[in-house]
């Protein structure tokens, strides 16, 4: 995630919930992304649209939530400001 109001709103609701927050290195490639989703037992990931076609496809294991840009997210995809709206009324 870049330097947004979002990421900070991010960490904070991770750590609230009780949660870890583990930044990934936006240069990772697909197959490097897939591996620490993988072996970290992450249950959700927190994405950019910038960076969103650097997640892998395929059988999900993660849910994901995508900040919204001009680029959309993917099917399946959860919307950040969306669930923002849903969850605080």
């Amino acid at each position: 995630m870049p330097r947004i109001p979002e990421t900070v709103v991010m960490m904070l609701g991770t750590w609230k919930a009780g949660a870890v927050y583990v930044p990934i290195f936006t240069g990772f490639g697909p197959d490097a992304i897939d591996f620490r989703l993988g072996h970290s037992g992450a249950k959700v990931l927190c994405t950019h649209w910038d960076y969103r076609s650097r997640i892998p496809t395929g059988p999900r294991r993660t849910a994901i939530l995508t900040v919204e840009g001009p680029g959309g997210f993917a099917d399946g995809d959860t919307g950040f400001a969306a669930t923002m709206v849903a969850t605080t009324g």
